[in-house]
Formats: structure tokens, sequence, C-alpha cells
């Protein structure tokens, strides 16, 4: 028996080490190979003691994705073995990978990069150049520079494994083209601008990697799970934050970039799996302020592009789905800074292979081919017109320097919010941009303000922010600062055509995107430079400090500047006992906000706040009474005690990564909180009495796709949670489910639903509105009068049903395609603490609300006329938007439900609804839930 058993257990372990058939157990190394065998370089010949990707590896190029450390070790080595090439860091990502670029040269111009970069700059500057025949000079000796991008988004991933062999090609190759590309340009290379990104991603593509490579587009291994690999960490599209720059990989490479000042540059990216692929020229709408020669530049790159992919028979399209509006892409970054900015597209693989609707199978091999083959097209193309493309470089940058004509400026006055002032100007620091200050009072002749409106003779204080247009980078000022950039008339027509007659939007991302308007920097802008003293801008650093350190009552921590919030989550983190103010007040000849701190001794006897206000640079005031000069005493009913947030955001399918991450990235890099990221679909599971917060991110799909994931199960959980006392925070579509009537968790409803009682709720704006200006004629209070007033008579027919459906449908139809809206707030609710009396919004939903009481509405869209500060809005949307809620708050149970209507920190950068998103969750558990007294 003991012999049996041991043969049987030999048997069994044979099965393990030598799979049944033979056959190979290991999941496939080399998915994305194919039976496509094309060199990348027909003819190329190499030299003999070059280090070709291969033989580095151990694979063909192609075969699978590249992973970020593979990357970083081959242009490490090429680096140590050319003397050709330089390895740069220009940052780290948010995990800890070195964000690097190659810089590649001749051999002659090896040793002379510093000097080559220098004479570079007197082009980009021609203020430094003592005469024309200098600018002359150079662009007949300097080689141009070429900037190559790739893998912004982590999941495209074909262009990072040919910025490889491009890397390989231009240092080992021996072709006439390479020779001449190397003789007539320095070429950067970025291979992988989102190495966080592409790691999770690849690390889904290994997970569901097979034996047998799947061609199939729906399967695991092409579509990948939430939040697949697109957006860095917080799952931000980089591609979209060249004008915000929030993260350090765009600030590390938008540095990297304006130091070398490049000529070209290049920006590689894909998309979907049956398309083929796409390069420059783009479409209408143009931005304004493209430079003149950029047209010419893409049929020229565009031609030669063409000719190169011929020469194969692959297919691909232009002048398609790209328009060139919004400017916070890569390549259209670049554009502006006068350079010649390309986009291409290659149809996915994710790394392995694709079966196409005509049953080819495309490889991963295959899309990396089209990519290096259009980008050494592109150095070729540059190198082949160097000079020209020199010359158009200095004539952009010229003309933006003389001052000939007009000489515009913006001036900022200063804001009591120093710290929103200070962030303004660092983003516009980050782009090279100067940046001066007046010592003096002055006044403008005639300016127009943020708001569009012409004021003049206004009287501007000392330290005012001054930024001259006529500079260098002139358009990218231009696009970062103008507050309104319109569109021309033709392609509103064909804008307006694609909507009412497909419901499709020929407007590829957001129509308005002005710095001032987002960050809530009040702002003018003149035809005519000031007339007074100019210094360059020097950043206010801020030392915070404890005023009165031996009080005796307690210390107050105003609430006017953005520092407050970061210093009122550290405080919660100490579990310090803070209650906030509802009303100003002031109290020992110091002057608070609304919404400022009092911290007592008596109920917080481990208090250290002298090391608080050094770190968060914020002045905290020491005071001996609770008895007010003026407003309310400090022990009255007008100071609340708050309850720490307790903060889970709710993410998973179907939540949008981008509104997920938003709230993510705000409450844990920037105000340092605490908080837990908890499964949308597994709220029913969850013990939610362990948060007194949730936020519901915006969401992808239908309201009954949500309701697909949360379940019967999960939304009476939500219900339950919130009766018990919990604040549920929800943003764009999640706010949307909360009103549909289908599911009504909220008494908020979408105005699509309730048109058969547009009437109330037009009856409760107009009370609202009453109760918020008063108009009192006492005399006729007191004294009565002969003459009971009429009732207004009605000047037109009541609508009917039928007509007010067809209105509320084209005004969907119409909707913003990302707007900058102004916001009217209620300056005496928490949920505006700080904010001021108005903010802008950026408005990019079809979806709006209706609200009356006993819900409130602290945040209201303006009124018709005045609700458009920037983009595209057309007048059916905003007759059906003016004056609708933005922001509602309404108790339910011993909770609250806080509903916006878009993502208040859109993109990371709009600072000036950013606060209402803050104070729901720092002030909401305090001052919008009952709560049962605890002895």
């Amino acid at each position: 028996m003991k012999l049996f058993f041991a043969f049987i257990m030999s048997a069994f372990l044979l099965l393990i080490i030598e799979p049944l058939g033979g056959q190979e157990m290991e999941t496939n190394t080399i998915p994305g190979l194919g039976v496509y065998d094309q060199p990348f370089l027909e003819g190329g010949s190499y030299n003999d003691d070059s280090i070709s990707p291969k033989e580095f590896f151990g694979f063909q190029i192609g075969s699978r994705p590249l992973k970020h450390d593979e990357i970083f070790e081959y242009f490490s080595t090429l680096s140590k073995h050319y003397p050709n090439a330089t390895l740069h860091l220009y940052g780290k990502t948010y995990e800890g990978r070195e964000l690097i670029y190659l810089v590649i040269s001749n051999e002659n111009n090896s040793g002379n990069l510093d000097e080559i970069r220098r004479v570079n700059g007197l082009l980009a500057d021609p203020r430094n150049l003592s005469r024309n025949s200098e600018a002359a000079n150079i662009i007949k000796n300097n080689p141009a520079i070429a900037w190559m991008s790739y893998s912004i988004h982590g999941d495209e991933l074909s262009s990072s494994d040919a910025a490889v062999w491009l890397a390989y090609q231009l240092l080992a190759g021996t072709d006439p083209i390479s020779r001449k590309i190397m003789d007539q340009t320095i070429v950067i290379i970025d291979p992988l601008q989102n190495p966080d990104g592409r790691e999770r991603f690849l690390a889904q593509m290994q997970q569901w990697n097979s034996v047998i490579p799947s061609s199939d587009n729906q399967s695991f291994h092409h579509t990948g799970q939430w939040p697949w690999g697109r957006g860095n960490h917080y799952l931000f599209d980089l591609n979209r934050d060249w004008v915000p720059t929030v993260h350090p990989e765009t600030r590390g490479r938008v540095s990297a970039i304006l130091e070398w000042q490049p000529q070209l540059l290049v920006d590689a990216h894909e998309m979907g799996p049956f398309d083929t692929y796409l390069f420059n020229p783009p479409r209408a709408p143009f931005n304004p302020y493209l430079p003149k020669s950029t047209m010419k530049w893409w049929k020229i790159f565009g031609n030669d592009q063409a000719t190169a992919f011929d020469q194969f028979g692959w297919s691909y399209y232009t002048r398609d789905w790209n328009e060139e509006l919004y400017p916070g892409y890569g390549s259209s970054w670049g554009i502006y800074t006068g350079l010649v900015g390309i986009l291409y597209e290659q149809s996915e693989t994710s790394g392995s292979i694709m079966k196409r609707p005509d049953g080819n199978i495309q490889t991963f091999r295959e899309a990396v081919h089209h990519q290096f083959v259009s980008s050494f097209a592109n150095l070729a193309t540059l190198a082949d017109n160097r000079e020209e493309i020199l010359t158009d470089y200095y004539n952009h940058r010229n003309a933006a320097v003389n001052k000939s004509g007009s000489s515009q400026a913006y001036v900022f006055p200063p804001v009591n919010n120093r710290t929103r002032q200070e962030n303004f100007v660092a983003a516009l620091e980050r782009q090279n941009i100067e940046i001066y200050e007046s010592t003096r009072l002055f006044t403008l002749p005639t300016a127009v303000s943020t708001a569009r409106k012409i004021i003049s003779k206004l009287k501007i204080p000392a330290g005012s922010v001054i930024v001259p247009v006529n500079q260098p980078l002139k358009a990218l000022i231009q696009n970062l600062l103008t507050f309104e950039i319109r569109i021309d008339t033709k392609s509103l027509e064909k804008e307006r055509h694609e909507l009412l007659k497909n419901n499709n939007s020929t407007i590829y991302d957001i129509t308005a995107w002005s710095l001032p308007l987002a960050y809530g920097v009040d702002g003018y802008y003149t035809d005519t430079m000031p007339e007074t003293n100019l210094i360059p801008y020097q950043s206010k650093s801020r030392d915070g400090s404890l005023i009165n350190p031996h009080s005796g009552y307690g210390y107050v921590m105003d609430a006017a500047d953005d520092r407050f919030y970061p210093a009122l989550s550290e405080l919660f983190e100490q579990d310090m006992k803070v209650w906030a103010a509802k009303k100003s007040f002031q109290i020992e000849s110091h002057s608070f906000s609304q919404g400022s701190i009092l911290i007592k001794k008596n109920s917080n006897p481990q208090l250290q706040v002298t090391e608080l206000a050094r770190r968060h640079g914020i002045d905290i005031i020491g005071i001996n009474t609770a008895l007010a000069e003026s407003g309310p005493d400090l022990g009255g009913s007008d100071f609340i005690l708050l309850e720490k947030p307790r903060i889970a955001i709710l993410g998973g399918s179907p939540v949008s990564t981008y509104s997920f991450g938003s709230s993510w990235h705000l409450f844990d890099t920037r105000m340092k909180s605490r908080i837990s990221l908890v499964s949308l679909a597994d709220v029913a599971d969850h013990d939610l009495s362990k948060y007194n917060v949730l936020i519901f991110p915006s969401t992808w799909g239908e309201t009954n796709t949500i309701k697909k994931y949360l379940g019967d199960a999960g939304v009476t959980k939500l219900k339950d949670w919130i009766n018990a006392g919990g604040s549920l925070i929800a943003i764009g579509n999640s706010a949307a489910f909360l009103a549909d009537t289908s599911f009504a968790v909220s008494n908020v409803r979408l105005k699509r639903q309730s048109l058969e009682k547009l009437n109330e709720y037009a009856q409760a704006l107009k009370e609202a509105k009453a109760a918020e200006h008063i108009e009192l004629d006492s005399l006729k209070l007191w004294e009565g009068s002969p003459e009971a007033t009429p009732a207004p008579k009605s000047t037109s027919a009541a609508k009917s049903l039928e007509t007010l459906q067809a209105e509320d449908e084209k005004g969907r139809t119409l909707r913003p395609q990302g707007a900058i809206l102004k916001v009217n707030l209620d300056s005496t609710h928490w949920l505006n603490f700080g904010a001021g009396d108005d903010i802008s919004v950026l408005y990019n939903t079809g979806s709006v609300f209706m609200a009356k009481k006993p819900v409130q509405t602290p945040a209201r869209l303006g009124e018709q006329g005045n609700v458009r500060l920037s983009g595209l809005l057309w007048p059916e949307a905003e007759n059906r938007l003016a004056e609708t809620p933005w922001a509602t708050r309404e108790a339910v149970g011993r909770g609250q439900i806080i509903l916006f209507a878009t993502q208040p920190n859109f993109r990371g950068y709009f600072h000036d609804s950013e606060r209402l998103l803050l104070n729901s969750v720092f002030f909401g558990p305090g001052m919008g839930t009952a709560r049962s007294v605890e002895w």
C-alpha cells in the first residue's frame, strides 16, 4: 500500500513539473508579437558596438510592453555607453518613480549643449539680441531642438516602446536619414510621461494575460478594470494639466521644456482599437491665438508623415475629430510657446493582438512600428526644414515682444486671501511668465473686468500684480489669462447644426479655462500698459505666528485665507474641540470673518498651537475674553461645536475616475486629512457607521446604472446612514441619481422631471429672493393702505406641457460643453463661508436641478443675462439653467444631503468653487446635522 501511495504522489508531482501533453503552462511572454516581423527601418544598418533593445531586453521590441524600470535602465545604459547621449531627471511621480528625458546629439554638439541651449535661448527671447543679423547667424548655425513625448496616458502603451527604438535608431543607426537628423537637430526623448498609470495598467494586463493571447476587444486583457491606467496616481488626466500644472509630472515637464525652448514637440497617443491612425492637421475650431505659421507646418509635417505611411500601405486620416481650441494638451500647449506641435493617435492593442472589424489582426509590434515611423518622419521633416522652422520660431517670439503696437497688460489688485493670489502667481511663474508688482497707487483709464464689464478711471492700489502681455510667451499668456476666448462663427454654426441634428458636439473638450476665473482672482485687462513703478514680483512667504500666546480664554483662527483649511484639518486630526463662528465678529481689536475657528483652552488641555501656526503660515490670535466688541459673543449660539469629519470617498465602477481623483487628491495631498476609499458596489456590505461624511463622486452612465451597482440594499443602507446623522455629498451625475424621481433619495428634483411644477418652483424662487432683499415701506406698514394692491394680470397664456418638454429637450441638447458660469451665494449659509458673494464654476452637464423649501439653496446660478462668464453657452441652455441650484443642502432625519451640480474643484484648479466642497466636509458634520449630546 505504501508503494502504491508513493507511486501516486510521484505521478502527481510529475504532472506539476511536466504538464499533461507537454503543453507550456506559463502565460504568453510575447503576446504582442504575433506574426508581424516587418523591420522598423527597412535596410537599416547599425554600429557594431551598438546595444540593441533585443540584446538588452532579450526579446524584440513590441513583443510585450516595456515597464518603467526597463525603459529607465535602457536609457541609463545608453547614456553611459554613448558620449552623445545624456540622461536627465526632471521629477518624480506621486509613487516615487523617476521622470526622465534623454538628450541625443551628434558627437560635435554633445560637448557643447550648454552653449547651444544658451544661443537657442536668444532666439526664444529676442530682447537679448543686439541686432537682426545675430539672429540670422544663430538660425544658420544652431541645430533645431525637438522634444519627443510619449504615453501621457498610462494605458496608451505603444509609443513608449517606440521611443526606445527611436533612441537606439538615432544613436546607433548609420543610415543617411538618421545621420541627417543627428547633424541638424538635438533630439530630447521623454519616453514615459505617466509611469504610475502605465504600471497600474500593465499589472492589470499581466493579471489577465493568457497562454493563448486574446484578440477580442471585450476581453479583460484589453479592457482592464476600474480605475484602468489612463490617469496618474490620483487618476487625473495629465494631458489636461498643462494649463493648471497641478501635478509634479506636469510641473517638472513644463519646467524642462521651457528650459530647452524646443522648436518641435511631438505628443504620441492611442485611441480606440477599431480606429486606424490620426495625425495633424486638426480641424476647426481653432484657438484665436494660434501662431500664423502653424497651419503651414501642420501641412508639411502631415504630408511627410503620410508619405512615410504610404510606403507600407497603412491607413490613416487627418482633420477629423481633433480640434485645436483648448490649449491644455501637450502638443497644443507647446504651440503657444512658438514651436510646431504635433499630435498622433494610434489604434490601441493593449500590448497584445487585436482583431479588427475586417478580420485582420493588428499586433502590438505593428502599433509600435506605426509610432516609430511617425516620430522618425517628423524628425526628418524638422532636419530638412531646420532653418525655416527656426526662422518662424524667432519671428513669432520677436513679434510677441515688439511694442510698436499696443502694449496690453493684466492687472490683479491685492486680495485678503493672500494664499490664493500667491498660488495664482505661482501657476504663472511655473510657465516662465514675467510678473511685476506695482509700488504705488495708479489709475487705469479703461479696463475690462473678469466679469467682462468695461470700467473707466479705475484706481489700482500699490502691491497689485501686473502681467505685461508683450513677452516672448505672449500667446501662452493670452490663453492663460484671457477671461473669454471666442469660437469663430462658422464653427459655431457647425456645432449648433451637429447638436440639433445628431445630438453630437464638435467640441472635444471645454470651451473656457481662464486661470483668473478658476482661482477666483478678480482682475482687469487693459490695452494700455499701466503708468506706474514696477518691480519684479517677489513671493510673499508667510510665517505664521501665535499672537498673545498666554491668552486667558482661547485662540481664534480666521477663515479668510486658504491656509485655514489644512490647519483646521490638523486640529481635527489632533482631536481638538473647535467652534465655528456663524457670523463675523470683532474682539480685542481683531476682526474675524464667518467660519473662523475658536479653540477654547478649558476644552483642550493638551493644546499646542504655536507650531500649528508656523507649519501652516497662518496667524492664530490669543484672546482673554468671550465678550465681543461687535458681532456675537463667543459663548453664544452663533458659535457651533464642530464634529471631526470621518471621511470616505465612494469609488469603483461606475464612478468617474476624474471626479473621484479630484476629491481624493484634495483631501489627501493638500488637506492631509485621513480618508477611506470605499467601493460603491459594496456599500450594502460595509459598516458605514465608521464615517460621518460620504463623498459620492460623479458617475458615468444613467441613473439606472448607478442603481444597478448600489442595489436596493445599498440605497436603503445609504438612506439609513443619512437618517442616523451622516452627511452625504454627491456630485454631478451622482447628485442627479439622488434627485431622480425613480429613487427620490433627495427632495431636490431634476428639471426635466418637474416641468408640471415649474410654477411652484418659480414662486419658491421669488419668495427666496424677496427674503434676501427686503424692501419695506414702514409708513404703509403702520398706517395701512386705503386700497388693496390688485393682483398682477397674466401677460401670456401658460405653456402646455408638450411645449415645456420640447423647450427643455432642446436646452438639454444644447447644454454647456464646459463653460465657466457665475454662481450667486447666500453669504449667511455655512456652506459658503469664505467664498464671498459669488463664485465661478465649470459647468459641463445636461442635468439641471430644482429645489424649494425645506431644501436650502446656498448656491444658485446667476440670473439670465448674467450667468455666463466665459465659454460657449447657447441661449436655450442659459434659459434652462439660469437661477437654478448649483449646490443644495437638506436635512434628512438627523443627517443631511449636499448636492453639487458639477465638480466643485474641477481638474484640481478651480479654487474659487473648491471652498464649498471643503466647507461641506469640515463644517458639515457639526453645522448641518443633529447630534446627541454626550454627557
